[in-house]
């Protein structure tokens, strides 16, 4: 610029066309060098300015990235914990239908042992109910038929001395003289047999285990 106003101050002082025409060129030699410049400077600072705005954008992206990286690495992190709590959930529950199983097994075993026992048990009872009665129905029919061990079958047989009665010794012990006639039995024949006496004709109606209750109680067989 200084070059520009001393070219100016000559030419303002000067009549001279050669002087005159080099000094023109040589001021618009100086513009052009001048606008190169200034031109070259803006360049530069574009440059600059685009070069930071690359490095900002750079560094932004980066930061984005850095960002995106670290979310996603949060997310597949999130994703395999849920994966984890998924999978521990599904073992306690598949522990938890397996106990369950077991126990619901071992519950229905004890029921069918339970059941196989009282199944057993009846029919042990229904066994045991069955001789007894077979027992007592056989001990009734030899009361009736006579052939049991009172004392007179048993004087016949040749296996006792006395044909007495055990409980009133005036009359032979008999399957009638026990069930019909025998004073000292009436109380008890009056309890199971709801008769104080009976006649032989009313042995008949009276029922089984009246009869093996009643001679039960006597003591007798």
């Amino acid at each position: 610029m200084h070059i520009l106003c001393e070219c100016e101050a000559k030419t303002s002082h000067s009549h001279n066309p050669l002087i005159t025409q080099f000094l023109v060129q040589t001021l618009y030699v100086c513009e052009q060098r001048e606008k190169k410049f200034v031109n070259r400077e803006k360049k530069e600072r574009k440059r600059e300015e685009k070069r930071k705005k690359r490095e900002k954008e750079s560094k932004k992206r980066e930061k984005r990235e850095k960002n995106r990286k670290k979310r996603e690495k949060e997310r597949k992190k999130r994703k395999r914990e849920k994966k984890r709590k998924k999978r521990k959930r599904e073992k306690r529950e598949k522990k938890e239908k397996e106990r369950k199983r077991k126990k619901k097994k071992e519950k229905e075993r004890k029921k069918r042992e339970r059941e196989k026992k009282d199944r057993k048990r009846e029919k042990r009872e229904k066994e045991r109910k069955k001789k007894k009665e077979r027992k007592t129905l056989t001990l009734v029919v030899d009361l009736l038929t006579g052939h049991n061990t009172l004392r007179r079958h048993l004087h016949v047989m040749g296996l006792s001395n006395d044909p007495d009665c055990r409980k009133r010794g005036t009359e032979e012990e008999t399957s009638v003289h026990i069930l019909c006639e025998c004073e000292a039995l009436a109380s008890l024949r009056h309890q199971y047999l709801r008769s104080l006496f009976l006649d032989p004709e009313d042995i008949r109606v009276l029922g089984v285990g009246a009869i093996w209750n009643f001679m039960e109680g006597t003591g007798l067989l």
